[in-house]
């Protein structure tokens, strides 16, 4: 298990005027209910019905408990909060504002962690967490003999999505897919 990235050119310029290259993580495939209920079939002893219907279940209750203005934590995985957004739409006076303000709601997720004296914030989610070059896995793929999207005449782009923008180098990173940062955003992915 390891997040793959790629090089991507910034495109902003740093302080020295150089626009530098970050490793940027990349999806590889999408994963559906069908396939997650499936795999926790394997590993224990409920069926793939039972496993999509409950997890069905948990989206809709998540979902009215974030519509009814609280947040969802999932022990173990993290926090979801229902983040509104009013871009330019600010009032001067504080009386004056009211709902129609408020033209983009997000979910905002906060992995589970812990705090520990020495180091500080650990993130249980990413635990164990690793790092592979894309170019190092099509690499080892082609020398098992593997045919890798890159390594086609397509020219398709091996995370299947080259549409967000930005630099994507932190676990973490607080980014929406708008780019924006900071605590009104939601993660992206």
């Amino acid at each position: 298990m390891a997040l793959i990235f790629k090089p991507v050119r910034s495109s902003i310029a740093s302080k020295d005027g150089l626009k530098r290259f970050h490793p940027r993580l990349i999806k590889m495939d999408t994963v559906d209910l069908s396939t997650i209920a499936s795999e926790i079939t394997e590993v224990s002893a409920v069926s793939p019905g039972d496993v999509h219907s409950v997890i069905t279940n948990l989206m809709s209750s998540m979902r009215t408990h974030l519509l009814n203005s609280n947040s969802v934590k999932l022990d173990g995985f993290g926090t979801f909060t229902v983040i509104a957004h009013s871009n330019e739409q600010g009032v001067e006076k504080e009386e004056d504002v009211n709902a129609s303000q408020i033209n983009r709601l997000v979910i905002r997720f906060m992995p589970e962690y812990t705090r520990t004296s020495f180091s500080g914030k650990t993130t249980k989610f990413y635990d164990g967490v690793t790092f592979r070059s894309l170019a190092d896995m099509e690499a080892s793929l082609e020398d098992n003999g593997v045919v890798t999207p890159g390594s086609n005449d397509s020219g398709t782009n091996p995370s299947g999505d080259d549409s967000d923008s930005g630099d994507d180098s932190g676990i973490g990173d607080d980014s929406d897919s708008t780019g924006g940062t900071g605590d009104d955003s939601a993660i992206g992915g």
